[in-house]
């Protein structure tokens, strides 16, 4: 556990699962709500005829992939090790109240990879639309593992109605539309940025800067961060939790370049 005395535990033994938990609540109609969790997976198995690819099997402390070091990936990033991709963890909210995870009505937040430690999954807002909302937590594994654990704790709901009766809110736009934002690390210089140019403009036109706060901000329905470099913010676990206790329903990618032409060639395969 996390915190306190109690948590939850969805578990298969050699089999893939689709898990969840799910909980209707009263609401005011046209509330926005946002909606958190932690967890983290343990991920391990056993397989006689190959010993040297899982070599701790049943070893509490070991997931595949991961070791026994704390692992943190979005998803949808490139991972070194396609095992670290076995369990997926999400939150949504069903802002009409409904009880069927799989309808298009629920809103979802980012999924992540979370192994050995717990880390916040990221954050998801909504505005209920009836008198009762329905949160999610789900986590699903892909691969018929012998351990295939997905460990959960501290969810928290809050009301994060931000209406102001009179002035309307700076920053609202007069149309919604997608919004990318490429997000160089610190350090970064015009060469970067001129990559970035070079690789998004005459196509995409994507939004070029270097602060996180800017990358976030907005009242934007979809709003996408590439992140260049992540391991220069601290990681994709900090910019994860960075953006999921600031700006809630931001989407991250990570992009990793060791020089502004390789930059080139990862935004254009983007």
């Amino acid at each position: 556990m996390r915190s306190g005395e109690n948590g939850y535990v969805l578990f298969t033994v050699g089999q893939a699962h689709d898990s969840g938990l799910l909980q209707q609540i009263p609401i005011e109609p046209g509330k926005k709500v946002r909606f958190s969790a932690w967890a983290h997976a343990w991920s391990n198995h056993q397989d006689p005829e190959s010993d040297s690819l899982y070599p701790h099997p049943d070893d509490s402390c070991w997931s595949e992939g991961a070791g026994y070091d704390p692992f943190f990936a979005l998803e949808g990033e490139k991972l070194e090790d396609s095992r670290t991709g076995n369990i997926t963890f999400w939150v949504g909210i069903d802002p009409s109240g409904g009880r069927n995870p799989f309808s298009n009505n629920v809103v979802w937040g980012q999924g992540a990879h979370i192994y050995n430690a717990y880390a916040q999954v990221p954050t998801v807002e909504a505005t209920a639309q009836s008198e009762l909302i329905t949160i999610f937590m789900r986590a699903n594994a892909r691969y018929q593992f012998k351990h295939n654990d997905a460990y959960w704790d501290d969810a928290e709901l809050v009301v994060a109605d931000d209406s102001i009766q009179g002035t309307p809110p700076r920053g609202k736009p007069r149309i919604q539309f997608e919004r990318f934002y490429v997000l160089l690390p610190p350090g970064a210089n015009s060469e970067w940025a001129s990559a970035v140019v070079e690789a998004t403009w005459d196509d995409n036109r994507y939004t070029i800067g270097g602060s996180a706060d800017d990358a976030g901000i907005g009242d934007l329905d979809s709003r996408i961060v590439l992140v260049v470099n992540p391991e220069k913010w601290g990681g994709p676990k900090v910019m994860s939790q960075f953006f999921s206790e600031n700006y809630p329903g931001v989407r991250l990618r990570s992009i990793k370049a060791e020089t502004p032409l390789e930059l080139v060639t990862q935004l254009r395969e983007e």
